[in-house]
Parts: structure tokens; sequence; C-alpha cells
């Protein structure tokens, strides 16, 4: 799960990782982001806005709604616009996969990925969408406080839990995949909670750039059937 990011700034910008936190001095966002939810989505890009150094920065609501809706917002070029073309049509496809799943758990950090994925799935699903957040002495405390505002903010029903990884030896032993251990802790919880509750297949926020990345942890969702 990524870093949270709740209202996107110079100082949250420098917290991404890989070709994400290569941006510019005044760039808000520039996001190409990929969802791999299902094959019929692949190639969803999404662009974000230039703004002055002074300027103010824009909550993730709004960044979502102007991707969505180009005339919301200011194309800075043609590239921009370009990428904009097939969104609505990407979008409506993702609102289907969605919305045929009847509800959904969503494992939310409050990263970029996450938030994306989850915005679009309570707009599908309404209520029958919950997030479900890992409170874990490896993330700091104002990133599980940044989930609980987007969630507050947008209405949607958050579950906050305490992770598991410090009970795990493989994980405490920091090998190379250290973030298989841990991730398959949580994700371990969630299908637990999932089973428990109710609330239907579990999803989770992931950019094509991953992909090709080293990323152990994908490696847990993939074994544990995670969307």
């Amino acid at each position: 799960m990524e870093r949270c990011i709740g209202y996107l700034s110079q100082r949250d910008r420098g917290r991404q990782r890989g070709s994400r936190a290569r941006q510019s001095q005044n760039t808000i966002l520039f996001l190409r982001q990929e969802t791999t939810l299902a094959s019929s989505c692949q190639g969803l890009r999404l662009e974000g806005f230039s703004r002055s150094p002074s300027g103010p920065t824009r909550p993730l609501s709004w960044i979502l709604k102007s991707w969505f809706n180009p005339k919301k917002g200011k194309m800075e070029n043609e590239s921009q616009t370009k990428g904009l073309e097939n969104l609505g049509e990407k979008k409506e496809r993702l609102l289907r996969i969605l919305a045929g799943m009847n509800r959904a758990l969503v494992a939310f950090s409050g990263g970029l990925d996450s938030s994306f994925l989850l915005a679009v799935a309570k707009e599908a699903l309404g209520d029958k969408v919950v997030a479900a957040t890992a409170s874990s002495p490896i993330h700091p405390m104002r990133e599980l406080e940044i989930a609980k505002k987007f969630c507050m903010e947008q209405g949607i029903k958050h579950l906050v839990f305490e992770s598991r990884e410090m009970s795990i030896d493989r994980f405490l032993e920091n090998p190379p995949d250290r973030c298989y251990w841990c991730k398959r802790a949580m994700l371990i919880q969630l299908k637990e909670m999932a089973e428990r509750d109710g609330l239907g297949p579990i999803l989770h926020g992931l950019n094509k750039d991953e992909l090709r990345d080293y990323r152990p942890g994908n490696r847990a969702s993939q074994e544990l059937g995670i969307r």
C-alpha cells in the first residue's frame, strides 16, 4: 500500500516513489495511472494539472472530478488533452465492473492508487463499499489520520485494524522480501474481516509501473486472490 496523501502539495509529492516522484517544481501532479482491476480497463491514463508555486493546492476529490470532466480543469497542453480523450468511456467500464461486484472492501492506505480506486468504488457502489486501513507501528500515525479524514469527507465507512506484522518472525528478520510477509499478513486479516462480515471481494490499488518493479507485496496479493 502506498504512503498516504490527502491534499497534494510539494511536500506530499516528494514522498512518492519511482516515476511519480520525478515531478517538476510547479506541478501538483502529473500521474500516469493504469488500473489493473480488469483487462478492459488497461490503459486508463490520468493527467494532473500545473499551478504556480504560490497557487492553491487542490483536494484529491477535486482532481478526480477534473480528470473525469476535463471542462472543470484547465488542460495545460495538447498531450494532456489527448490523455483524456477516451477517459469517460474507460471510467464507465470501470464503474460497470465495480457495480457488478455489488459490494467491496478496499484496502485503503490513503495513497494515490487506493484513493483513486476508493473514490470510483464509492461512485459505483455507494454505501456498499467499505475502506479498511491498517494501524501499524511501521507507518506514521499521520498516514492513518489522512486516511480517516478522506473517508469522513467522502462519507465512506472506514474500518481501522491493528496489523500483525510485528509478530511475524520472517518479517522481523528483515529479508529482501519483507514486504511480502507484511502485506500477506495484512491481506489475510482483511480476508478474515470480509468473510466474517460479508463485505464482498477485496480490492487494492495498483498501477502498471509497479508490475515492472520488484514488489514482493504484489505476490501476496496474487496468491490471496486480491483484485
